[in-house]
């Protein structure tokens, strides 16, 4: 909760334009569900699909976000 409150912080401090506020709404609606996701039915065949979808897709559209927002 605290890296979701924290990037959307960031668009806040005026250096990211709309479009890194329209991806990060994205990322944290996508990291609340998968945090909802492994708390009510957890197994290690979701942990292991939450863990790609967290280290690669994630990251990635964090990362995207952040690149074109600058822009």
């Amino acid at each position: 909760m605290v890296a979701y409150a924290l990037s959307l912080g960031a668009y806040f401090t005026g250096e990211f334009s709309d479009i890194y506020l329209y991806l990060d709404l994205i990322f944290i609606a996508v990291g609340l569900v998968c945090a909802w996701l492994i708390a009510v039915r957890p197994s290690p065949k979701l942990a292991y699909a939450l863990t790609l979808i967290f280290m690669m897709g994630m990251g990635s559209l964090i990362c995207l976000a952040m690149v074109l927002g600058s822009l």
